[in-house]
């Protein structure tokens, strides 16, 4: 399930406190008579946890492999938090859609994946593409054109104002 319409949504979220019920129905019956006093859940969640659903076809996606290595372009850097050491530049390019002008992503929902996909799609990679998403917009508006014509470098000075390490070799 993909989670990209709400039949599915709905479908995860049954299907989810099926297995919930059946997983508890077993260690209750495992305690005897009293099992079901003993052992129950105290919440369920309350929304579908679906951990990738849609994302971008960028300009650029970051993929597998692309660990320590330069981009030109690069917004910001984002450390692989599964294991030390490992630290990837993000490209400008993984915030613009390829067929559609205008639009910024942020997130998740950048062009990533494989293990890229790992690293860019928690909190704080969320909140720095975001920010730099903010900056190229305020660039696009200022300068009366959209996203996809800026030069990165422009996003860039921002950032560095910012003081936003966006290359390997700031840090």
């Amino acid at each position: 399930m993909r989670g990209t319409d709400a039949e599915q949504v709905n479908r995860f979220i049954l299907e989810g406190r099926r297995i919930l019920r059946e997983h508890y129905r077993t260690k209750q019956s495992a305690l005897g008579a009293d099992g079901r006093n003993q052992l129950f859940p105290l919440t369920l969640p309350s929304l579908a946890q679906f951990r990738t659903t849609r994302r971008i076809i960028g300009q650029t996606t970051l993929q597998t492999g692309q660990a320590g290595k330069a981009a030109p372009d690069s917004i910001g850097l984002a450390a692989d938090w599964r294991t030390s050491g490992q630290v990837w530049e993000i490209p400008y390019g993984t915030l613009l859609p390829r067929k559609v002008g205008g639009l910024l992503a942020a997130g998740r929902c950048i062009a990533s994946e494989g293990d890229a996909w790992e690293v860019t799609r928690v909190i704080p990679i969320a909140a720095l593409t975001g920010q730099a998403a903010g900056a190229a917009a305020t660039l696009a508006v200022r300068g009366g054109t959209t996203p996809d014509a800026l030069d990165p470098k422009e996003v860039q000075a921002v950032l560095r104002q910012k003081h936003i390490p966006y290359h390997l070799t700031d840090l």
